[in-house]
């Protein structure tokens, strides 16, 4: 019984152990080369955006692929106060992704979006601020997008 119980234990270590267990999203995971990033839109958005996705390149990978993008960016009045002054905006940034693939000659798009409000400030500064802040914030979110869907695509 004793022996059995073991034995029992050990089999069930052994199977637990020697599972598959993968990390998707490991940082040391490279598995894509952009040869090459053409953006469409804001310049600073741009540069941001060709910023995020080159760090997910890797030179060594075998899945070359060239992305061509439009980045919208659209800002709106979200809430007016009783004077009909402006006190809150809010930042639209859409992107329009085609990816091509060199080695296989696939072309594929896939649309991204994300909005987000910033508030006006007493000085006009603090509000330009809030917009920078807010759009740096809406471009690195949408460039993690993109690459977490690289990253599955071609795993």
């Amino acid at each position: 019984m004793v022996i059995r119980l073991k034995f029992l234990i050990i089999v069930l270590a052994l199977l637990v152990n020697n599972c598959a267990y993968e990390k998707i999203n490991t940082p040391g995971q490279k598995v894509i080369f952009i040869q090459e990033i053409n953006i469409e839109g804001d310049k600073k958005a741009a540069f941001l955006m060709k910023r995020n996705l080159l760090r997910a390149s890797n030179i060594k990978s075998e899945n070359k692929i060239i992305i061509d993008m439009v980045l919208d960016n659209r800002t709106s009045i979200k809430e007016k106060n009783m004077q009909n002054k402006v006190t809150k905006y809010e930042m639209n940034i859409n992107a329009k992704v085609t990816i091509k693939e060199i080695t296989k000659g696939i072309e594929r798009t896939k649309e991204y979006a994300a909005s987000k409000h910033y508030d006006v400030a007493d000085k006009y500064s603090q509000t330009i601020n809030n917009k920078k802040e807010t759009s740096v914030s809406l471009v690195n979110y949408i460039g993690g997008l993109i690459v977490e869907d690289l990253k599955l695509s071609y795993r």
